[in-house]
């Protein structure tokens, strides 16, 4: 199944899309956040609002230093409401946050993932979602189209249900 996510905080930008029936949801970062003047004691807000709009689900970014970190922040960005997933980096520290919030069945999304290789342990890690950056992948001069083939291919061989979100 193919869903569209409006890549966004700005919620003029959002309305009108999620109106429209089209879009799943939202998916944020720090920088769009940032960018739309939403504060992190904001973002709960912003999720309600999304919610209130029509988005199924609202992807939000966790913050911090070291993985206790970015637990903390993944496991109060759920409170936010049931339709978030947490999104963690592709680092050591981020796949150990993932292992323990999916562990509490907290949906996570393992973001900035440049290569197939990175498939394997988001999945051990239980991920539900994975974000390769096609984008940054072919201004890097590398093939992003074939490296997500790659990491589809990898999915359905393993007979994970792990989701493709190309950011």
């Amino acid at each position: 199944m193919t869903s569209f996510y409006i890549d966004s905080a700005d919620r003029e930008v959002a309305r009108p899309l999620l109106s429209s029936g089209v879009f799943a949801g939202l998916t944020t970062n720090p920088t769009l956040l940032q960018t739309a003047g939403v504060a992190n004691q904001d973002i709960a807000a912003l999720v309600g609002w999304a919610t209130a709009a029509g988005a199924r689900t609202v992807f939000v970014q966790a913050w911090g230093a070291d993985a206790e970190a970015l637990e903390a922040s993944g496991r109060a960005i759920r409170e936010f409401g049931p339709n978030t997933v947490v999104k963690v980096p592709a680092t050591r520290d981020g796949l150990q946050v993932t292992a323990r919030l999916e562990s509490a069945a907290i949906p996570v999304l393992v973001t900035a993932v440049y290569a197939a290789s990175q498939v394997l342990p988001a999945m051990a890690a239980g991920a539900h979602f994975i974000a390769p950056y096609l984008g940054r992948m072919n201004d890097a001069g590398r093939n992003g189209y074939a490296e997500i083939a790659t990491m589809q291919r990898v999915i359905e061989a393993s007979g994970s249900e792990l989701k493709i979100l190309v950011a």
